[in-house]
């Protein structure tokens, strides 16, 4: 269920209830997709600093203070300033991260329900073949976790009916390339084994 009272203020989405004279024919609620951004990456000679991953817009990655069987210290030449630097282009792209996420998570909900709705109908009818229309995700960078598990699902059978029995990580890999990614990691394939039971 969506309360529209309780829709974010985001410009990604735009509601009749809130306009002061909505058009007749105008939408109720358009949400649009929110682009995926990756994290900026760090200098090279900084990478081996920071103590855990970048790309969680809710835990900073912290500076180590030693690195190496040596112990070279973080008050190595230029390592502190290139953190500080990196450190401020890291906190603007958390803080847009963060901002988008109610908006993000409106969107998958809804893209959630209707390929639900999709195929509960495809389920009910027996008698004669129905395919469900699958609207794939715009190609580009993105987020693999941001794909809610009933899209992930229902790409996994469109692209099983469109290609046949090419074999399970082949099947991984096309849906990886629909949704613009390429690395099958151990977390991927892990995702991928979850959802199974969604599909049709």
């Amino acid at each position: 269920m969506l309360w529209f009272g309780q829709l974010p203020d985001h410009p990604a989405i735009r509601s009749g209830h809130r306009e002061d004279a909505p058009e007749p024919d105008a939408a109720l609620l358009t949400v649009e997709r929110i682009a995926h951004e990756e994290p900026p990456e760090p200098a090279a000679e900084l990478r081996s600093w920071l103590d855990g991953a970048w790309d969680d817009p809710s835990t900073p990655p912290r500076l180590r203070q030693v690195i190496g069987e040596d112990e070279q210290r973080a008050d190595a030449p230029g390592i502190r300033d290139a953190h500080v630097e990196w450190e401020a282009r890291w906190s603007e792209w958390a803080e847009r991260k963060r901002a988008d996420r109610p908006a993000r998570n409106v969107y998958n909900d809804l893209f959630s329900a209707y390929v639900t709705r999709g195929r509960a109908r495809r389920r009910t009818r027996t008698r004669r073949r129905c395919r469900l229309p699958v609207v794939m995700r715009h190609l580009g960078p993105q987020s693999f976790e941001e794909v809610p598990p009933s899209e992930l699902a229902a790409l996994l059978d469109h692209v099983a009916e469109r290609d046949g029995n090419t074999g399970e990580e082949a099947l991984r890999r096309a849906v990886l390339e629909l949704l613009g990614l390429k690395r099958l990691t151990d977390n991927v394939k892990n995702r991928f084994a979850a959802v199974q039971t969604l599909r049709s």
